[in-house]
């Protein structure tokens, strides 16, 4: 009987060395073409990201805590092409879509996020919109205007997006944490803000770096066919000037108020010695874009116009609220 014991138990053994060693599956997928395949060109772009448990894809996924996507190298992802939405965290969790300016919306698309209940994972809505020097991803309950997150994305290098995803609820352990499976964007071509690299030699690639709550890492790649040879890299837009702030952003009638202005272009030129006026207030910029002075509102209506005009960079406009003494 022991001889039989220890038989058995050494074909056990046996069979444990033979099973294969558990393969970790993949954590990230990441498509990201252009809209576009020839070089030089001005373009658009579409994303499909998706976030896997790297046991069992149907589950679900760790929370993401950093990524970084990188363009093909030459690419021209340009936040100076276009207007800048420079509303407040507060500001677009209060407004949603309303807090940014609709010239400074760059895409739409969805996020798909596991909450930890029985119909996990929700669909959201995105709004993608043009911050300076970045990308912010603003989440809205699915067919409504009601902010569920944001995130600011940094642009670098004229081809890097990356960020720290907020982790929900903040400071949560991991498991606790909202985890996103599957995001989509769709970012149209528009005004230069993204041009195409300005050669290809068959394949453009790009690269996706990410790290999850559990310590895992995951670095993925997507390639487009392009057509082969260069372009000519299209000039961007004709400098235009806008404003960057302004504050207070509430006027009091009857009262003076100092008015603080700042504005921003892509042509350090635009922003000095521009004009700003409100009814017959106004002072010039000095080199910085920043400008401030006294206005006083006396007629009876509900906004007070803001306008900036310069020599070469046109102009730009923005509306104050003004309201009654109280």
């Amino acid at each position: 009987m022991r001889a039989t014991v220890q038989t058995v138990a050494a074909v056990f053994a046996l069979g444990a060395l033979a099973a294969p060693a558990f393969a970790e599956g993949p954590r990230a997928e990441l498509s990201i073409p252009f809209k576009v395949a020839a070089p030089g060109t001005e373009t658009g772009l579409n994303m499909d990201l998706r976030y896997l448990h790297p046991e069992n894809r149907e589950e679900r996924p760790p929370t993401i805590q950093k990524l970084a996507i990188r363009l093909p190298p030459g690419t021209r992802l340009d936040p100076s092409a276009l207007p800048a939405c420079t509303a407040s965290n507060e500001e677009i969790q209060a407004r949603g879509r309303d807090a940014c300016p609709p010239e400074t919306q760059v895409g739409t698309g969805t996020l798909d996020v596991y909450l930890g209940t029985p119909d996990d994972p929700h669909r959201t809505d995105l709004a993608l919109f043009n911050g300076p020097g970045m990308i912010i991803e603003v989440l809205l309950f699915e067919g409504t205007n009601t902010t569920a997150a944001l995130e600011r994305l940094p642009v670098t290098d004229g081809a890097t997006i990356s960020g720290e995803p907020v982790q929900v609820p903040p400071g949560a352990p991991p498991e606790r944490r909202f985890s996103a499976s599957r995001i989509v964007w769709d970012i149209p071509a528009r005004g230069g803000y993204l041009v195409t690299p300005p050669a290809c030699d068959g394949t453009w690639t790009t690269v996706g770096e990410f790290g999850f709550a559990d310590g895992g890492e995951a670095r993925v790649t997507s390639e487009q066919p392009c057509t082969r040879g260069s372009g000519v890299l299209p000039m961007p837009a004709a400098a235009t000037v806008r404003i960057a702030a302004a504050a207070p952003r509430t006027l009091v009638r009857g009262r003076r108020t100092r008015v603080r202005i700042r504005l921003a272009s892509g042509d350090p030129d635009c922003v000095r010695g521009a004009t700003v006026r409100i009814g017959r207030r106004a002072a010039r910029t000095d080199a910085s874009g920043r400008a401030s002075f006294v206005a006083l509102v006396r007629w009876g209506r509900p906004a007070a116009r803001l306008r900036v005009t310069t020599p070469a960079c046109g102009a730009a406009r923005a509306s104050l609220r003004v309201r009654r003494r109280a």
